[in-house]
C-alpha cells in the first residue's frame, strides 16, 4: 500500500524566484489574488497521453524517457513539481495541482470522483481544500524503489526511496481527464497561472536533475548524460 504526500510549490514572486516549495496556506492566499495570479480559465482540450500500464511490484521510479511521454503533457496542463524533505533529509518530489471548482455542489462531486479514482488505483494523494472552490492535490509514491547495479555482481537490485512512479502518472492523468469534463461543462473554473511557463520550466528542470538520461560508454558502462 502506498501513501502519498507532498507540499505545494510557492508560485514565485519576482523577489523570491529561487524556490518552488511552500506551504499550502501561502499557495491558496496567492491564488485568491486572481489579478496577480491568473484570469484565463484553462482550456479543456489540452492533450494528455494515454494511461501507462499499471506497474507491477516492486514499483520503481519513472525514467528519463517518461518525462517527455507523460510528465511534459501534465506540466502543459498546469501540473507542477513540488519538493519536500523527508525524515532522512532526502528530497522527495511530488506532482501537484490546484483545481478551482465553480460551486459547493460541483466541489463535492469532484471530491467524490477523486475518491473513486484513488480507490480504483489503490493509490491515494494528499488532497487539501481551502474553501468551497479550491482543491489542491499532491501525489507521489511512498513505497517507490530505485534500481541500481550491485557493485560486485552487476545485477540490478532495488532500494526503497519515495518519489514519482507510473502509479502517480496514472493517477494524475485520470484526475486531469476528470477535470477536463468539469471544465467542458463549466463546473471547473481553474485559472492558468500568469507564471505558467516559468513553473513548467522549473518543474522540468527539477525532473531532469532527478531523472537524468543514461548513456552507455564504449566499454559498456552506464553513466549519466
Amino acid at each position: 500500500m502506498s501513501s502519498v504526500v507532498g507540499k505545494p510549490p510557492r508560485p514565485s514572486a519576482d523577489s523570491e524566484a529561487k524556490s518552488i516549495e511552500a506551504s499550502s496556506s501561502y499557495y491558496f492566499a496567492l491564488q485568491r489574488k486572481r489579478s496577480k495570479w491568473g484570469s484565463s480559465i484553462q482550456k479543456p482540450y489540452l492533450v494528455l497521453p494515454q494511461l501507462p500500464r499499471r506497474p507491477v511490484t516492486p514499483v520503481t521510479h519513472i525514467t528519463h524517457k517518461d518525462l517527455d511521454i507523460y510528465l511534459k503533457p501534465l506540466l502543459s496542463n498546469n501540473w507542477h513539481v513540488a519538493v519536500r524533505k523527508d525524515a532522512f533529509d532526502r528530497e522527495i518530489l511530488s506532482m501537484n495541482k490546484l483545481f478551482t471548482i465553480k460551486d459547493p455542489e460541483s466541489n463535492t462531486a469532484f471530491l467524490d470522483s477523486l475518491a473513486q479514482i484513488s480507490k480504483q488505483e489503490n493509490h491515494h494523494a494528499l488532497i487539501t481544500t481551502d474553501s468551497a472552490s479550491d482543491i489542491y492535490v499532491a501525489v507521489h509514491t511512498h513505497q517507490a524503489r530505485v534500481q541500481h547495479p550491485d557493485p560486485v555482481t552487476g545485477q540490478l537490485s532495488t532500494t526503497k526511496l519515495p518519489g514519482l512512479t507510473l502509479r502517480d502518472v496514472r493517477w494524475a492523468i485520470q484526475v486531469e481527464n476528470l477535470h477536463k469534463e468539469f471544465l467542458a461543462d463549466g463546473r471547473a473554473i481553474t485559472t492558468v497561472p500568469r507564471r505558467a511557463a516559468w513553473m513548467r520550466q522549473q518543474s522540468m528542470q527539477r525532473l531532469q536533475r532527478e531523472y537524468p538520461a543514461v548513456h552507455i560508454d564504449t566499454e559498456g558502462n552506464e553513466g549519466h548524460a
